[in-house]
């Protein structure tokens, strides 16, 4: 556990771009920068562990290592940069990103292709509890979408675990 909480600490997430497209109106979000600041996690509950399971009807057995990640917290800074056609607007700026209470579980399933050891995922599953989002921008823009994201949280979390999940 202490080799993944490590890891995490150097976090950097892939530029992503969110473009929405409405025949006579885009906006397009570009993240960019993205690094994890801080990261926490509760060794307690969580687990890695090899799992054996029966399978029914057989004497075989099913093997996957667990992996089990519990009470999460880590916070992102960023660059954005907003984008519209007609360019009625734009934005740019940081932010930062609060998120509390993640928890992460997953099945990987090891086989070896070519020699090496690979890792199929199953049974993914990403919980994000609650999250606070920041924007410094050069416009009310980023204050009005910040104020969006915050006040509609049960919307946003799907997408923001798209997000990590990448």
């Amino acid at each position: 556990m202490d080799v993944f909480e490590q890891t995490c600490q150097t976090l950097e997430l892939p530029d992503t771009k969110l473009t929405q497209d409405i025949d006579l109106f885009m906006i397009t979000m570009q993240l960019a920068n993205q690094k994890l600041t801080e990261f926490v996690v509760n060794k307690e509950k969580s687990v890695i562990k090899i799992v054996h399971e029966a399978l029914e009807g057989t004497h075989q057995t099913n093997a996957y290592i667990l992996v089990s990640i519990q009470d999460m917290s880590m916070n992102f800074d960023l660059d954005f940069n907003i984008l519209s056609r007609p360019e009625w607007f734009s934005d740019q700026g940081t932010g930062h990103v609060t998120i509390t209470d993640f928890d992460a579980s997953l099945h990987l399933i090891p086989f070896s292709k070519d020699g090496k050891l690979q890792f199929n995922f199953e049974d993914a599953i990403l919980d994000v509890f609650d999250f606070k989002i920041k924007m410094n921008g050069n416009s009310e823009l980023s204050e009005g979408l910040e104020m969006l994201i915050n006040q509609y949280k049960s919307f946003f979390k799907n997408e923001l675990v798209n997000i990590l999940a990448r």
